[in-house]
């Protein structure tokens, strides 16, 4: 199983990315990544879910863990 990801300056919207696109595709609830999940292999469709959900939280824990607003001490 192989598992992509990808981001661009433009992003489309999330709607029209899952309408045209299969089972294996996750957009994040931002609409800023998309991951595609290649199952070359065959897993059963409910582990490919377990995945996308896992995936999904993944991305939200490491968006809420990223702190931009540092202070610099000068």
């Amino acid at each position: 199983m192989l598992l992509t990801a990808c981001t661009a300056v433009t992003v489309q919207p999330k709607d029209q990315i899952q309408e045209k696109n299969d089972e294996n595709i996750v957009v994040t609830k931002d609409g800023k990544i998309t991951f595609e999940i290649k199952n070359d292999i065959n897993v059963p469709k409910e582990k490919v879910a377990i995945l996308k959900d896992e995936i999904l939280t993944a991305y939200d824990n490491i968006q809420q863990s990223i702190h931009t607003s540092f202070l610099c001490a000068i």
